[in-house]
């Protein structure tokens, strides 16, 4: 009796296993297949990261900083920069309402989580977007400043161009994933300056550790804040397909370091590459006693020696030389390397000589024996001197400056020859004594071998301000990499000026092309040389550097 049963239960368990096989066989079919139709993400790109000293715009560290990469949340620098544009031109107030649009609503984390219709103050929408990085907000405060999100970024990458940040593009208020929005570490570090520079009233907002909402207490996501000295903001970002992304902002020992570090395979690591970097990159960047201000003694600037057509004279090209070489800044490295901190660029392809539309009185016409013929970089350097004041015009905002003081130069042979020639700048009896010199000769923050740009003179700073800000709205592809400076100046009267510059051209061709584009748009601009194009370098003689 017992062997029928046993063959029954035998057939019941082999039924039960074989169906158990089909379904896990079945579900693993569809698990396959599933896979198959997702599509296929190419891997994270290798880290791009910079480092920039802030103060000077010198570049002390950079790696694929120049390549495409995800932005991520660091898109919400630029939401906040255009918040914070508002604020500024009381648009609104930190107390208004932003009221949650349904798009907004449904947006996914990280999120405060509002209802469509809800209201959240323009205060707690810049700290949620700081700390918890919030979408739904982001994309509330795209609609609450440009009617709909979809026009808030193109307002965003209008904004970006205008900031010099040439290869970015936004396509919506939060960096959540879309394969058009890109960007580059040296994009980001531009925003990052911009941002503290032209908001000083609310750059704090960066710095907050924690958000209370309800009864929530939101950490940052910047995990650098107080756990890195001199940690003051500002941004993380996260998607699969850009990887973990920071800026942060580092201020110390009068010293102002920006980090960007795009593409991290994890948090922790990024954090790692982040404190890497800017360790290196600290002992090389400038400090700067308050802030933004390098202080140098001023002298009289040299009024400029009129001279006839094609003749300057060897005393005056190495004065003008030495004026034009009052501010620079340093290119960025293109591979990954730490700069160095000397260095001298080649001279640049000779170019068509310029000339001075300056009519030299009569008695100077005759050449002198020490007289050469000009060249583009001298006729660039009196042409600089001969610059006239600008238009005084009404305030700007307030940027950091270098002043430095010229050097006086010794009376040439025409102008102690002819009382015509005589100016402040090199008559004794009319030159005032010269102040003592703070700015040390050497100093990284004006290295040799990269020319500049000077695009006016005013009575005020915010003036200068105001029209470097004109510059840069008008010509942002060329001055995309330039460093903006403001350099204060005595004249022979005791009156002070702010010459409006742009620092960091690698070459003539470089500062001319600026120049041009300027000049489309109704803009004074004048290339200046660096000092040593046309002066021989040590060991070298006059004719052999000549010829």
């Amino acid at each position: 009796m017992q062997g029928p049963a046993l063959t029954s239960n035998a057939r019941k368990t082999s039924n039960v296993k074989g169906q158990t096989l089909r379904l896990l066989a079945l579900g693993l079919l569809a698990a396959f297949a599933w896979a198959l139709a997702q599509p296929v993400h190419a891997a994270t790109p290798p880290t791009a990261s910079l480092v920039m000293d802030a103060h000077s715009g010198k570049i002390l560290y950079s790696r694929n900083a120049d390549e495409y990469r995800y932005p991520a949340s660091l898109t919400k620098v630029m939401t906040l920069y255009l918040l914070f544009e508002g604020l500024e031109a009381k648009k609104f107030t930190l107390k208004s309402r932003i009221t949650m649009t349904p798009r907004g609503a449904g947006m996914p984390p990280s999120k405060l989580g509002l209802r469509a219709g809800q209201t959240i103050s323009v205060e707690d929408a810049i700290l949620a977007l700081v700390t918890r990085s919030a979408n739904d907000v982001a994309s509330a405060v795209g609609a609450f400043l440009a009617g709909t999100e979809d026009d808030f970024a193109v307002k965003m990458t209008k904004k970006a161009h205008e900031l010099g940040m040439s290869r970015t593009t936004y396509k919506n208020a939060s960096g959540l994933p879309n394969s058009a929005q890109k960007t580059t570490a040296r994009d980001q570090a531009k925003l990052a300056k911009r941002i503290r520079e032209d908001f000083p009233q609310y750059y704090h907002y960066f710095s907050t550790e924690y958000f209370v909402w309800g009864k929530s207490r939101i950490r940052n996501h910047n995990h650098l804040l107080g756990k890195y000295e001199g940690t003051t903001g500002l941004k993380t970002g996260y998607t699969n397909a850009s990887g973990f992304n920071l800026t942060a902002t580092v201020e110390r020992d009068d010293k102002f370091l920006i980090g960007v570090v795009m593409g991290g395979k994890k948090a922790k690591l990024r954090d790692a590459q982040m404190v890497e970097i800017l360790d290196k990159a600290f002992p090389r960047a400038v400090a700067m006693k308050g802030g933004n201000t390098l202080m140098a003694a001023a002298a009289p600037p040299p009024t400029p020696i009129l001279r006839p057509v094609g003749l300057v004279n060897d005393n005056d090209r190495s004065e003008l030389l030495q004026l034009a070489s009052s501010i620079e800044d340093e290119r960025a490295p293109d591979e990954e390397t730490y700069a160095a901190n000397g260095w001298t660029a080649e001279p640049p392809a000779a170019v068509e000589t310029a000339a001075l539309p300056v009519a030299a009185p009569e008695s100077s016409q005759k050449q002198g024996a020490s007289a050469a013929p000009v060249d583009s970089v001298t006729a660039y350097a009196v042409a600089a001197l001969r610059t006239a004041e600008g238009p005084v015009r009404k305030a700007g905002r307030e940027i950091g400056n270098f002043l430095v003081a010229p050097a006086n130069a010794a009376i040439s042979p025409d102008a102690a020859a002819n009382p015509l020639l005589r100016t402040a700048a090199n008559d004794p009896a009319r030159r005032e004594p010269p102040a003592a010199q703070s700015w040390r000769e050497g100093d990284p923050l004006i290295p040799e071998g990269t020319w500049i740009i000077q695009i006016g003179a005013y009575a005020e700073q915010s003036d200068a301000v105001d029209s470097i800000r004109k510059a840069m709205r008008a010509a942002p592809s060329e001055l995309g990499d330039a460093v903006p400076v403001t350099v204060p100046v005595k004249t022979a009267d005791n009156r002070t000026l702010y010459r409006s510059r742009f620092g960091g051209f690698e070459g003539e061709t470089a500062a001319r092309n600026a120049c041009g584009r300027l000049a489309r748009e109704a803009i004074q601009c004048i290339p200046i040389p660096p000092a040593n194009w046309a002066l021989p370098q040590a060991g070298e003689s006059k004719e052999k550097r000549r010829g």
